[in-house]
């Protein structure tokens, strides 16, 4: 199961209604994300709106990614929220791991 579907699962389970928004380019083959950075988009009444990142474990290229992006910086000043969703494999079973993004002096662009 991708990070993605992983995701998914995890926050539709949390209450959250959540779609992808990433598509697959067949000329460029490659993925693309929703203003270069949304994998996901989930909306809960009482949460707001949450733009998701899903990855791996390389969250350091997400982030820079995500930083240098001028639209993921509109979406935190229009106020939805932005995070990454890192996954990985343990003994015990899948553990996630979420950092959410903020504005603050990294930003890049």
């Amino acid at each position: 199961m991708r990070p993605a579907a992983r995701t998914m699962a995890k926050l539709r389970s949390e209450g959250w209604i959540v779609d992808k928004v990433e598509h697959w380019n067949a000329h460029s083959r490659r993925r693309v994300d929703l203003y270069n950075f949304i994998d996901l988009l989930a909306i809960c009444p009482n949460r707001g709106v949450l733009a998701v990142q899903c990855c791996g474990r390389d969250f350091v290229w997400h982030r820079k990614k995500i930083l240098a992006e001028r639209r993921a910086y509109i979406c935190l000043e229009a106020g939805i929220k932005i995070e990454i969703w890192g996954w990985r494999k343990l003994k015990a079973g899948w553990r996630s791991r979420v950092e959410e993004i903020v504005i603050d002096a990294e930003w890049t662009f």
